[in-house]
């Protein structure tokens, strides 16, 4: 099975989005049949509540890196994870899409990671417009 996980930068912080896992090596959330597959959620839901754990200490260094070189405010890098625990950069990019998951029950464990994101994008926006006011 193929795995394209998804983080995404705000303000420097990163945050997992999701983990699509998929039959077929070119991988896409809605694509990838999560709905149908429990354990394909369940093993999501472990890398969204404890990224660090499921992808590992250099894994965490590597997308830092990634997100500083970009110098971003806001971005998002899917990648995949290599036998040897080194991340496999598939795509990085400012223009990413966060998008909510369905209203079925089924992905309630995707609701809170996504919010986190949406409100880290608000507070950075706020900042940024406080910033702009203040005089200098």
């Amino acid at each position: 099975m193929a795995r394209k996980y998804r983080v995404m930068f705000v303000d420097g912080v990163l945050y997992p989005l999701h983990l699509a896992i998929s039959a077929n090596w070119k991988v896409h959330y809605y694509t990838a049949d999560m709905a149908a597959n429990p354990t394909h959620r369940e093993e999501e839901r472990r890398f969204l509540d404890d990224m660090a754990s499921v992808l590992g200490e250099g894994a965490i260094t590597a997308l830092g890196e990634v997100s500083r070189w970009m110098g971003l405010d806001y971005a998002g890098i899917d990648f995949a994870m290599r036998p040897d625990g080194a991340v496999l950069l598939f795509e990085a990019n400012a223009t990413m899409i966060v998008h909510p998951p369905g209203p079925e029950a089924i992905w309630d464990y995707r609701r809170a990671p996504v919010a986190r994101v949406l409100e880290a994008v608000q507070r950075m926006v706020r900042a940024r417009s406080e910033q702009v006011r203040r005089p200098s």
